[in-house]
């Protein structure tokens, strides 16, 4: 089995913007879910005030990331009107599409984390 690739970003909800980011949460989730079979989970989270957006994807690997990224990026661009991203992780090599988008978000500002050396763990299919 290939590694897979792992994507973490944190937003702060611009204020005012919680119940639109609700409704855009639940379309791009319905939307990765139907139009991006290889991906290996997904989840949109917030915290327990609704201040802040947690985002996790894995991927079978960074290709895969790179085309959610360009599939995604319409209702990605949207997202981005209702939070500021405060924090990237990615835990592998990311690929051209998301290393310029890393790039991007680090010269606003945002602190990107890449951790492409893998110590250990592993990976196991979901229980049936």
């Amino acid at each position: 089995m290939s590694e897979p690739f792992i994507f973490v970003s944190s937003h702060r909800v611009k204020e005012g913007r919680l119940e639109e980011l609700r409704a855009l949460c639940a379309e791009y989730s319905d939307f990765v879910e139907a139009n991006e079979p290889r991906a290996m989970g997904f989840r949109l989270s917030l915290d327990d005030d609704g201040s802040r957006l947690s985002h996790v994807i894995v991927q079978p690997d960074a290709a895969a990331m790179d085309e959610h990224m360009k599939l995604a990026q319409q209702r990605i661009g949207a997202a981005l009107e209702l939070v500021d991203t405060t924090a990237v992780e990615v835990y592998g090599e990311p690929g051209p599409v998301l290393a310029e988008a890393l790039r991007h978000n680090a010269e606003m500002g945002v602190p990107v984390t890449i951790a492409s050396e893998r110590l250990g763990g592993f990976v196991r299919p979901a229980a049936a």
